[in-house]
C-alpha cells in the first residue's frame, strides 16, 4: 500500500476484520472526509471517544472499542504509517472505567430443560448442544466446535483451549460425548457459532418458559426483563462456574478448569463469572458433572426409608456395582444427615 493514499484505506480493511467494524466504520462514515495519517492526533481519538458516548453505549462497550481502536493505531504505526500521536501517553486517558453489570446463570433445573428439549433444525441442533457443552465444560465457542472423543479419557475431559493454550481437565459429564455429535466438524467459525447460540438459546429458554422476571444492573440502569432476554453465550460458562462453586468446588479449581490463566490460574477473572447470591446454598456434594451420583444417593435414602439398615443398604449397592469411591462418598453424605 502506498503511504500517499488516505490513511482510511488502511483502517477499514483493518477494522473490518474486528469486532468493533460497524462502530468504527459508522464513525468514519459519520466523519464523511478522507482521513489522512497526518489527522490522527490527541483530538481525534477524543473526537472518537465523544462519539462512543452519543451513541449511548455502555462503559465496557465504549472502552472495548477504544482499546481496539488503539490497537489499529499501533499496527498502523508499525506498518509505517506516521502518525503524530504518542498511543502510550494517550492510553491511560482514553481508558473508560468499567461500569458494573450483572448477569444471569442457568440453574441446574433449568439446564435439565434445556436436555430434554427437542431442537427445531440445524441451528438449533447446534446451539443447544454448543451452549450445554460451555455449561458442563466450561468451554468457550472456540473450544467446543474443536471438542471430539480425543479430548476424553477413563471418565475426564482434557482439552486445550484455542484463545489461551491453557490445559484444561475435569470429570467427563455423561451427556457431553452425545453433544459434541453436533458441534463438531461442523461449519461455524467462533464468530458465526458464537452469533447462533445468542439467538438460538434466548428463543428456547422462551418456549421452555423461563422467563422469571430479573431486575439486573446494565448499562448505567436498573432493568427488569424476562430471564431469557439475559441469555447469550456467556451465559453457558457463567452457569459452568456458577454451579461448580455452589456444588462444592474450589475457586481455583474452577479456575483451572476454565483455562483462566496457567498453572496458578486466574481466580479474580473466575470470580467474575460467578452469579451467586445470599440465597444460594452450597451443598459440596459436587454432583453437578457427575449427575448419576445423585441417583444414587437417592436410591440409598429410599432403601433406608424401605426399613433396610445402612449397612444391608451399601452392600445392596455393592453387589449392583457401584464402585468404592461412590460408596465411601454416600456414607460421608449419610453421616452429615
Amino acid at each position: 500500500m502506498s503511504m500517499k493514499e488516505p490513511f482510511n484505506f488502511y483502517l477499514r480493511d483493518a477494522a473490518s476484520k474486528t469486532n468493533a467494524k460497524a462502530i468504527i466504520l459508522a464513525f468514519l462514515k459519520y466523519k464523511q472526509t478522507p482521513l489522512l495519517e497526518s489527522e490522527i492526533d490527541y483530538m481525534w481519538l477524543i473526537r472518537f471517544k465523544e462519539y462512543l458516548e452519543e451513541r449511548e453505549l455502555s462503559a465496557n462497550s465504549r472502552n472495548s472499542y477504544m482499546q481496539t481502536m488503539i490497537s489499529l493505531l499501533r499496527r498502523g504505526k508499525n506498518r509505517g504509517y506516521n502518525l503524530p500521536i504518542d498511543l502510550a501517553i494517550v492510553k491511560e486517558e482514553t481508558t473508560i472505567g468499567k461500569e458494573a453489570s450483572e448477569s444471569v446463570y442457568l440453574t441446574r433445573e433449568e439446564l435439565k430443560l434445556i436436555e430434554d428439549y427437542e431442537p427445531k433444525g440445524m441451528n438449533e441442533t447446534f446451539g443447544r448442544a454448543a451452549f450445554l457443552i460451555g455449561a458442563y465444560t466450561g468451554a468457550r465457542i472456540s473450544d467446543s466446535i474443536t471438542m471430539s472423543g480425543n479430548n476424553f479419557n477413563d471418565g475426564e475431559l482434557n482439552f486445550t483451549s484455542i484463545k489461551t493454550k491453557s490445559t484444561s481437565r475435569l470429570p467427563l459429564h455423561p451427556l457431553v460425548p452425545e453433544l459434541v455429535k453436533h458441534t463438531y466438524g461442523k461449519k461455524y467459525s467462533e464468530k458465526s457459532g458464537t452469533a447462533i447460540v445468542c439467538s438460538t438459546m434466548k428463543s428456547i429458554c422462551a418456549k421452555l418458559g423461563i422467563d422469571k422476571q430479573v431486575t439486573l444492573y446494565r448499562r448505567g440502569q436498573y432493568m427488569t426483563v424476562p430471564k431469557y432476554e439475559c441469555i447469550g453465550s456467556h451465559t453457558a460458562r457463567k452457569s459452568f462456574a456458577t454451579n461448580m462453586l455452589l456444588d462444592g468446588y474450589e475457586l481455583i479449581q474452577i479456575s483451572k478448569m476454565m483455562g483462566h490463566g496457567k498453572g496458578k490460574g486466574d481466580e479474580k477473572m473466575t470470580s467474575g463469572y460467578i452469579c451467586t447470591s445470599y440465597n444460594d446454598k452450597i451443598k459440596g456434594n459436587r454432583t453437578y458433572l457427575r449427575p448419576e451420583t445423585d441417583d444414587n444417593y437417592e436410591l440409598f435414602k429410599k432403601m433406608i426409608s424401605f426399613g433396610l439398615t445402612e449397612k444391608q443398604a451399601l452392600i445392596s449397592m455393592v453387589v449392583t456395582g457401584v464402585p468404592d469411591t461412590e460408596i465411601s462418598r454416600i456414607k460421608k453424605l449419610h453421616e452429615k444427615g
